[in-house]
């Protein structure tokens, strides 16, 4: 008898999706604004920019969710959504990465364990073109997920014809249909799956089926726990106890560092001896099980505080310290100079919990007066102003005049070239920051002659371990100027 594979196709996108995928929380450093005046709300994130993805926010207003694009920012990192809130309730944010072939999700959590539920209780994971299977009960068009506290829901939508599990013909052929959970941050060790499925064959009956890499084959199916199933037209409802799945000995840690599960579905038609016929799989996701939550807070407005200013050539650098008791980002960040040209300044961090430093050079030096203006909410403001007391002579006070600092390739893997120019013999200091202003690495720190000089980092930390990917900024200092730059590191 021929001895074919089962399932080997979920493993395999799994193991694929999982191995490709550095960062599985790829949104990062989430975080939202005050109330605006229209009782709006800003929220950003830095997301990699994976090509082809498309990001989005799901957003819980009026007990509907809504759903809106993001816009990309200036620096194509930071992403941002502006949606309305009720300030005297709970908002609940879940961010969507989609591409045509992988989706990031986070999905519903749903409070009530009502079976089945109603399919917009749950979160759409994707859709797959149709047809793309002979059999339309085998052709999956579309795939939900749901949780709450106790259950996983999954619900596989088809092309028609019900869900048979046995066929009319001749050979007999069986039908199978599966939603494969996995724990990504375990399977690439062991790639131990798990599957609710709706099956009747032989001994095979509906159920939790851990499928183990000893032998991919039909017997090889282990049945772990019981599933709840009912059909409805074109779509199978399933759910099962959470804790079927993740107390058993392989599943691993759950919750897991990155609070994300692998999700698919699939189908598989299968003859008597065990030949696969067809099937069909859905969009393969990676579920994030951390929504983005704000409870209702009452505005403090943000403190700006040791300010600093010096004029370096033809520039002008200015640095403060911002601190927001709420956490809240700014909306606003600018300075106005002599009341006329504007200009943004830009947080070397985007950790609010802390103060962060925020920095701007301009390309002016004889300017009087210099109005900075912050806001958490778009109205309401705290205002410094400074003075320039050298209007009239603007000296020159540093080792680094129409300094360059940048490095290449940006985003890079595994390491980069930071390259600098100096103009005059001081000690330089390049230094490595994380996205939370820690310090990571010192590159160089000693004297420089006049010239362009470069240094390569090659991902490593102070201890030369390797540091994960994700955002870091590059501080050079040399007597008195100090740049800053960003970069990404991608795996």
């Amino acid at each position: 008898m021929k001895k074919k594979i089962l399932f080997v196709l979920f493993i395999f996108v799994m193991q694929i999706a999982c191995a490709q995928i550095p960062e599985l929380s790829i949104w990062q450093n989430i975080r939202n604004s005050s109330y605006t005046i229209d009782d709006s709300i800003h929220i950003r994130s830095e997301i990699l920019p994976l090509p082809g993805f498309e990001n989005g926010l799901y957003y819980l207003y009026e007990n509907n969710w809504h759903y809106t694009e993001m816009r990309v920012l200036n620096d194509s990192l930071t992403n941002e959504a502006i949606i309305p809130i009720n300030p005297a309730e709970t908002q609940i944010g879940r961010f969507k990465t989609e591409h045509d072939s992988l989706v990031f999700l986070m999905p519903i959590h749903l409070t009530e364990d009502n079976f089945p539920p109603e399919l917009n209780d749950l979160s759409l994971v994707g859709e797959s073109p149709t047809q793309d299977t002979i059999a339309t009960n085998l052709d999956i068009t579309a795939e939900y997920f749901g949780y709450s506290d106790q259950k996983f829901y999954a619900v596989i939508k088809n092309n028609g014809g019900g869900f048979p599990t046995i066929g009319i013909g001749w050979p007999l052929e069986m039908y199978i249909y599966t939603a494969v959970i996995a724990n990504p941050e375990n399977v690439l060790l062991d790639s131990v799956a798990y599957a609710l499925v709706f099956v009747n064959f032989l001994t095979f009956t509906p159920g939790i089926y851990k499928v183990t890499p000893d032998s991919l084959t039909l017997a090889s199916f282990e049945r772990i726990g019981d599933i709840e199933y009912e059909i409805s037209d074109s779509l199978l409802f399933m759910r099962c106890n959470i804790t079927d799945i993740t107390e058993d000995e392989d599943f691993g840690d759950w919750p897991n560092l990155s609070n994300t599960l692998a999700f698919g579905t699939g189908t598989i038609g299968v003859s008597i001896d065990l030949a696969i016929q067809g099937g069909d799989i859905g969009k393969p996701s990676f579920l994030n099980f951390a929504p983005c939550e704000i409870e209702p807070f009452v505005n403090i407005l943000p403190q700006i505080y040791d300010v600093n200013y010096l004029i370096l050539g033809n520039f002008t650098e200015i640095d403060l310290s911002y601190f927001d008791e709420n956490e809240h980002f700014p909306i606003i960040s600018e300075l106005v100079v002599d009341n006329n040209n504007i200009y943004q300044m830009f947080p070397l961090s985007f950790d609010y919990s802390s103060t962060v430093p925020f920095i701007a050079s301009i390309p002016e030096i004889g300017w009087d007066e210099i109005l900075i203006r912050f806001s958490d909410n778009g109205f309401d403001f705290v205002e410094y102003t400074i003075y320039n007391v050298n209007a009239d002579n603007y000296e020159l006070q540093s080792a680094i005049t129409e300094a360059k600092l940048s490095n290449s390739p940006n985003p890079f893997n595994p390491e980069t070239t930071i390259k600098f120019t100096a103009e005059n013999a001081e000690n330089a200091e390049i230094i490595i920051f994380n996205i939370k202003g820690q310090k990571v690495k010192t590159l160089i720190n000693e004297k420089k002659d006049s010239g362009n000089y470069q240094v390569v980092w090659d991902g490593t930390d102070n201890s030369k371990k390797q540091v994960s990917s994700g955002i870091y900024f590059y501080k050079l200092t040399s007597g008195k100027k100090t740049l800053n730059k960003k970069m990404l590191l991608l795996k």
